[in-house]
């Protein structure tokens, strides 16, 4: 006759005010209650009761409008006092996030604009913050800072590596390198799938579009030099390009903006430029097969070795 060992694992939650041992004792008594040892000559039982830690969650202090938040950013790290509900709270206004959405305020893969600010405080901050949220399907769904091009893998906290994004779009990117259309695929194998499968089988099927989608992140490649003039400039920050009729405009990513100006582009800091003419404190520079007019203020001029 053959021998065997079964072994069964029985796991749950529960609240007491009772001390750990007290609290053992009586996770003892509840498993003996439900496993009657008759017909178990060599049953034996033991029971762990690990503490488990409190899962920190961010307190929600107010919704406002758009409008109460966006015009009052500012570079500077100063605070600005909102009220809700009878308690005032001093916010910082110098979030990269608030400049970023200032730009776009849809995720850039599958479209969800955001529409309302919710004032919200995480125990781990010193003082409370802004996010913003859009609403799908009756749900906020929180719209984040995406990195470009991931931290993982090089990428910069810089504004002109920052792009808005949902969070589920976010967490389906996570560190892969995807276009934004093969972002918006995800998304919607996730939507058409969340409530009919697993979230097991979901997950795989993800993984599995995520596989075919994805492309290898490029190389670090050695600098190749480029000629050019020796009136060439680099920028010295990130610069927003931004079409003001038919011209381009480049300003510093944080520097207040008129909202009838279209946003076109972002510049990061050391990009090289060419100048075609200097007119008082502004320069006009090719950029590709276009004009752009800078301040002189925001270009240095190019390094020599």
């Amino acid at each position: 006759m053959t021998k065997y060992r079964a072994t069964a694992t029985v796991v749950w939650d529960f609240e007491s005010d009772q001390p750990q041992d007290q609290a053992l004792e009586a996770a003892k008594a509840q498993i003996e209650a439900l496993s009657p040892q008759q017909g178990f000559s060599d049953l034996r039982m033991v029971v762990r009761l690990d503490k488990l830690k409190e899962k920190v969650q961010k307190v929600r202090l107010g919704e406002f409008e758009i409008a109460d938040v966006i015009p009052y950013i500012t570079k500077d790290d100063t605070k600005r006092d909102y009220e809700y509900g009878g308690v005032k709270h001093a916010v910082k206004m110098n979030s990269h996030g608030y400049f970023l959405f200032r730009e776009c305020m849809h995720c850039v893969a599958c479209g969800l604009k955001g529409t309302k600010m919710l004032l919200e405080h995480h125990p781990a901050d010193k003082s409370p913050h802004f996010n913003l949220y859009g609403e799908e399907e009756g749900k906020l769904i929180l719209l984040t800072k995406d990195h470009i091009l991931a931290k993982s893998c090089g990428g910069e906290d810089r504004h002109s590596n920052y792009q808005t994004m949902c969070i589920i779009c976010n967490n389906l990117k996570g560190h892969a390198n995807l276009t934004l259309d093969a972002i918006a695929e995800l998304r919607r194998i996730y939507n058409e799938n969340k409530n009919k499968v697993t979230k097991e089988k979901l997950h795989l099927l993800i993984e599995e579009a995520k596989t075919r989608l994805a492309k290898p992140w490029p190389k670090p490649q050695t600098k190749k030099k480029v000629k050019v003039s020796a009136d060439a400039v680099h920028t010295a920050c990130d610069l927003n390009v931004w079409r003001v009729g038919t011209d381009l405009i480049a300003r510093p990513v944080y520097e207040p903006i008129d909202p009838s100006h279209e946003h076109v582009a972002c510049i990061r800091k050391g990009v090289c430029l060419e100048p075609l003419i200097a007119i008082g404190h502004k320069l006009v520079c090719k950029l590709e097969e276009d004009v752009l007019t800078v301040n002189q203020n925001h270009v240095l001029p190019r390094k020599t070795t």
